[in-house]
């Protein structure tokens, strides 16, 4: 059974997934309280972000997989190749052989499938959260987000997942001593912790293939597996299910125009992240500061899995936000 972990996504969801239910849906989350240091900004969104559970989403997937015919066979680990032939084991010993061209490798981000045939694998990452009461100074529909440079070049982050209880996160690369962070982080708002969820993800690199083609065999690396994770936020639901609509509309020859659009998403994440991880909380402060109304508007109006078409909006509302960047760069 899959490890329960809530997650936030956009609703850019349905723009991949058109049937995803409604049902699954378990909160609704309409604004980012912005934190660096002394300085705030609320960011209003224009269509509520959702919340979700992982399992579920995972069990629904599973279903419908079944229903449309598809043979799942649960309990079997990829552990090699031989002879032309995929080599999996089963939890009591047991070995299967099986002889495919296609593979969509969708086995996380330690993929086991790209080690063994050669291929690049996207870095690791760390997730830590504590499911939380949700405390009195909290809008149970604004998720916010803390910027602490000094902890980790990526962000602490509250997301309430009813009006009563949310999850209280933080996400860090390898060596970083997360659990200390996240009691440490805990304690320093004052919130009470209900329960623990961790698990890893995959941070987006350019060289990690969308597809390859190795001894015959046509490989498609998705999801975590594949990087396909949007750095800036480490939230990768709704490009995984992007990258694994890709993947299958390639296998059915029609066209790459998913999978282009998926990569130029990606990459613009990247760039953006290589920018932020330089930053330190006087700069989080002065780019808190200087957001105007246009700006937050705009970041409100695009979801996260839009950024590309955002970039061009938010940069006509506030040309300055370039050269910062630009700046951080260098």
């Amino acid at each position: 059974m899959a490890t329960p972990r809530t997650l936030i996504v956009t609703p850019y969801l349905r723009r991949v997934w058109p049937e995803f239910p409604s049902a699954l849906v378990r909160h609704r989350i309409t604004g980012f309280d912005l934190r660096a240091g002394r300085v705030r900004r609320l960011v209003p969104l224009e269509e509520p972000d959702w919340v979700i559970d992982r399992s579920e989403v995972r069990g629904h997937l599973l279903e419908l997989a079944r229903r449309a015919g598809a043979e799942v066979k649960t309990g079997w680990a990829f552990v090699g190749r031989e002879d032309g032939s995929l080599v999996f084991r089963g939890r009591r010993g047991g070995e299967r052989r099986v002889q495919e061209k296609v593979i969509l490798a969708a086995d996380g981000a330690r993929s086991r499938v790209l080690e063994v045939f050669g291929l690049p694998r996207p870095p690791v990452l760390r997730l830590l959260q504590a499911q939380v009461e949700l405390p009195d100074w909290a809008n149970p529909e604004h998720a916010v987000v803390w910027f602490v440079p000094e902890d980790t070049q990526y962000f602490y982050w509250l997301i309430p997942e009813s009006p009563n209880t949310g999850v209280l996160g933080v996400v860090t690369e390898g060596g970083r001593p997360i659990r200390v962070l996240l009691d440490r982080f805990v304690e320093r708002v004052g919130l009470k912790v209900l329960a623990y969820q961790s698990g890893v993800a995959a941070g987006y690199r350019p060289d990690v293939p969308w597809r390859a083609e190795r001894d015959g065999h046509l490989i498609f690396p998705v999801g975590d597996a594949g990087g396909q994770v949007k750095v800036t936020t480490v939230g990768g639901t709704v490009t995984g299910v992007w990258g694994g609509m890709a993947a299958v509309r390639a296998v059915l020859g029609q066209g790459w125009g998913a999978a282009r659009s998926l990569r130029a998403e990606l990459t613009l994440h990247y760039v953006l992240r290589r920018a932020l991880s330089r930053f330190t909380v006087e700069d989080y402060e002065q780019l808190l500061r200087d957001l105007g109304q246009r700006v937050v508007r705009t970041l409100g109006a695009f979801p996260r899995d839009a950024f590309v078409a955002g970039a061009w909006h938010l940069l006509r509302a506030q040309p300055g936000l370039l050269g910062m960047a630009a700046r951080l760069w260098r």
